[in-house]
């Protein structure tokens, strides 16, 4: 009989889009100074924290309260770089179902820079590296950066996992996965559409895609559903989210409602969303979400923002708050209550319905 009752709860979940714009929870500025040093974060539902990696004095990774932004402490910054050496160049974070939490470098070919990732057994724990190399593709046809670092997908349980990656001027995404012994090695390259087109944002729907990507640079790529080959599924139309104009992606789901958001990181920081609906036969059709989903966030600048010629920026979906949580790079770190366009009738509590 309990399990009906439970059944009849979740069949009595309810959604209604609605609202025009996003609402700011809270922003911290603290951790920016222009210099692009903070640039991403990650949302460990283990402990309910923020995890936010920077540059800024040094490299470290902060734990930040999401209901506040304020920042509660540090997790071991041992073997991340030495105190007052930036060039270490940590950027991006995730964390996995299993709550692991994995930590990227810039890795660059070109210039040497072995691109680094590192795992965390949890928030209390040391870094142990886990992938350490110059990565080349060993592609002579191209002319392009072999760039990792830029954007960043870890996904899977155990020694089950892939990581993601692309970068700045790359026409490649490299997929790392894990061998039995808890290392990542590299698996494949996948062929993207254009150079950039993965440079700031993949969000893997399967451990084998399709992925959703996303980035900023000289071929204008368009928000875009790719699958394990490198072919393209679905595009964004620009009237949605414009192509080349905005960088990150992340795709996330209410009840029956199935979303992507961008970022626009160059100058104004604001937030892009759409709504998306699949048919029978696999077919994506794109919609608006809200009469006005491209709301300027003045707030998260203080009084003007700061240009940011990377576009780099993170966002992160928290399904108990039904919140977003962004990285404007170089402007911001902010909270984001999406039920001004999305309203969640029944609270919910640690991701499941309350009564």
């Amino acid at each position: 009989m309990k399990k009906i009752v439970i059944l009849g709860l979740l069949l009595s979940f309810a959604v209604t889009a609605w609202g025009q714009e996003y609402r700011l929870v809270w922003a911290n500025y603290d951790y920016f100074n222009g210099d692009d040093v903070t640039r991403g974060v990650a949302w460990n539902p283990m402990t309910d924290h923020l995890l936010v990696p920077t540059r800024l004095n040094y490299p470290r990774i902060l734990i930040v309260d999401p209901e506040t932004g304020i920042v509660l402490g540090e997790m071991d910054s041992t073997g991340l770089g030495e105190r007052g050496i930036s060039e270490a160049g940590i950027g991006l974070i995730d964390v996995t179902t299993d709550g692991k939490i994995y930590l990227c470098n810039l890795g660059w070919k070109e210039s040497d820079w072995e691109f680094t990732v590192w795992e965390f057994e949890d928030e209390a724990s040391q870094a142990k590296v886990v992938f350490n190399e110059i990565v080349d593709s060993k592609d002579n046809t191209t002319t392009h950066y072999e760039w990792y670092g830029s954007s960043l997908e870890v996904i899977g349980t155990g020694t089950n996992k892939y990581l993601y990656t692309s970068g700045y001027q790359n026409d490649k995404m490299l997929v790392l996965k894990m061998e039995s012994r808890g290392n990542f090695v590299i698996d494949r390259f996948i062929n993207l559409p254009s150079i950039n087109s993965a440079r700031h944002g993949i969000s893997a729907v399967s451990q084998q895609g399709p992925f959703w990507i996303n980035g900023a640079g000289d071929s204008y790529p368009a928000p875009r559903l790719i699958d394990w080959d490198g072919n393209v599924l679905a595009e964004v139309p620009d009237s949605i989210i414009s192509h080349g104009g905005t960088s990150t992606i992340l795709h996330w789901d209410v009840g029956d409602y199935h979303f992507v958001t961008c970022a626009n990181g160059f100058l104004n920081n604001t937030l892009r969303s759409a709504r998306y609906v699949e048919d029978e036969l696999g077919t994506l059709t794109f919609l608006y979400f809200g009469e006005d989903s491209d709301s300027l966030m003045l707030a998260y600048q203080r009084a003007s923002p700061v240009m940011n010629l990377n576009c780099s920026a993170d966002i992160v979906y928290d399904s108990t708050r039904h919140w977003l949580y962004t990285v404007m790079g170089n402007n911001s770190l902010a909270a984001v209550d999406m039920n001004t366009f999305i309203n969640v009738r029944t609270p919910r509590d640690t991701g499941l319905l309350a009564i």
